[in-house]
């Protein structure tokens, strides 16, 4: 069995803003990256409810020491990761996800896991389903801003998620209260399509950026 011990987690380093930018430039807005893929057929994400996170604990033995683990258990998919005492998975209210999990180390963020069979949402990470998720976000939020868009497909960009390839998508919006940021990742996963989405405001997710990427690294399949 595949495992990362979460010692790792000890060391993380918090992003700098210019980290956050490490991709390609895009345009201001949703709308305007939408651009061109406005004669293209928009994608939007799924209303039906995603299937129910299931969780379980259990300890494996790593070099004589037993170590214990959390086993997140969507659909046909099975992750693992190390059980920290700050560690919190559950299910949730939104439709949108199976389950989120939230960290006191990681304070005003959420990750939400969403599985899809290939059917459901985007059939594959090619450009142009991307290009009509992308159309779809411009209908739904026309006056959020994108401040990342980029893949690890044909080149190497974090975070590491079971070795596979994945685009990502970061937006913020507006809100009477605060800046609302969300980052979305997208990777096929045992034939189902995996979505990453890490959600808080602005200043939240900013400043625990690279934590996140350790704990979406750190997760295993069984």
């Amino acid at each position: 069995m595949k495992f990362t011990t979460s010692l790792l987690l000890a060391t993380l380093a918090v992003a700098t803003p210019a980290a956050l930018l490490r991709a390609q430039a895009v345009p201001s807005t949703i709308s305007q990256a939408a651009g061109s893929e406005q004669t293209v057929e928009p994608i939007f994400w799924p209303k039906e409810g995603r299937p129910k996170l299931n969780v379980s604990s259990f300890y494996t033995d790593f070099d004589g020491i037993d170590v214990p683990m959390i086993q997140l258990q969507v659909d046909s998919l099975n992750v693992l990761l190390s059980n920290r005492k700050t560690l919190r998975a559950r299910g949730s209210n939104s439709y949108r996800y199976s389950g989120e999990l939230t960290d006191s180390r990681l304070p005003g963020v959420s990750l939400g896991l969403s599985v899809f069979k290939v059917d459901e949402f985007l059939p594959d990470l090619s450009d142009q389903s991307w290009n009509a998720y992308k159309a779809g976000l411009a209908a739904e939020l026309p006056n959020a801003e994108i401040v990342l868009d980029n893949s690890n497909i044909g080149q190497a960009i974090t975070p590491y998620v079971f070795g596979e390839q994945f685009r990502q998508i970061v937006y913020e919006q507006a809100t009477p209260k605060a800046i609302v940021k969300r980052r979305e990742i997208f990777a096929f996963v045992n034939s189902r399509l995996l979505v990453f989405t890490v959600s808080g405001t602005k200043a939240a997710v900013d400043q625990n950026w690279t934590s996140i990427e350790h704990l979406i690294s750190e997760m295993s399949r069984s």
